[in-house]
Order: structure tokens, then sequence, then C-alpha cells
């Protein structure tokens, strides 16, 4: 495995920030509400993504490049040149497989495993799937990044 860095755009950061935060609005409200979690839940969901789309607009107007790195010969690289989308979705739903598994030792370590309490540990720690999707679309966009300037 070969790990290169190259220089680009913090536009990329803006760009993940924002789709994250609107991902994360968008996708989990409805399951925040439908696991009981009430408006007031649904409401800091909201203005936590708003903040995470306003630092990602902050970092989409500024004009001094990043430094990024990517992993060629990797597992994320062989799935991203053999289908960007399939690359974003197997991001999304392996970050959110380890993250039930994860939720489902920490309730079982706890105490028992039922609903309720599975529900209150998934509702409790909700802040890590925005985390899931913000490692999605920021590995996503700088592999597109990296592979778009390689061609040029």
């Amino acid at each position: 495995m070969k790990t290169v860095d190259f220089e680009a755009s913090p536009r990329l950061k803006g760009k993940a920030c924002a789709a994250s935060g609107l991902a994360y609005a968008i996708l989990w409200s409805p399951i925040e509400y439908l696991l009981g979690g009430g408006y007031g839940k649904i409401a800091v969901t909201w203005v936590i993504s708003a903040v995470l789309c306003g630092i990602g607009l902050y970092c989409y107007l500024r004009r001094t490049p990043f430094i990024y790195k990517v992993s060629l010969e990797s597992w994320a690289d062989r799935t991203y040149t053999k289908g960007r989308a399939a690359y974003l979705a197997k991001s999304i739903i392996l970050g959110l497989l380890v993250y039930l598994a994860v939720t489902v030792a920490l309730t079982l370590v706890s105490g028992s495993l039922t609903w309720d309490t599975w529900k209150n540990s998934l509702l409790g720690t909700d802040i890590t799937i925005l985390l899931v999707f913000y490692l999605a679309a920021n590995s996503f966009l700088t592999y597109s990044e990296y592979y778009k300037q390689r061609r040029q």
C-alpha cells in the first residue's frame, strides 16, 4: 500500500462538511422520529447539521490549499476505481454496520439486550452517524479529486 500526498482546494472539505450535514439531517431525522427521539432531539439534529453546513461554507470560501492523503492499492482505492457510486454506498453501509455492531456490543456489556435499551443507545450516540457520513463523503471527494488531478 502506497500513500500519496497531494495539494488541493479546501473546497473538498467544504463539500464533505455540507454533504454530510445534509445527509445527517435528511436521512437521520425520520429514523430518529420513528425511534421516539422527539422534536427536541430532531431540532438538535438540524442545528448540528446547520453548523456543519456553515463550517462547510467557510471551508468552501477559503483560498489556502490543503494537503490531502490517499492510500493507493488499498481496499478503498480498488473499490473507488471499480465504481464511484458503489464506493460511496459501500462506505456508508460499512460504517453503519460497524456502528450498529458496536452499539449492540455496548448494550450487551451494560446490561441486557432489549429493544428499549438498544433504542436508547442508538439515540444517545447518534452523533456517530454524522461521523460515518462525513468520513464517507470526505474519502469519496478526496479520491475523486486525486484522480481528477492525475488525469490532467
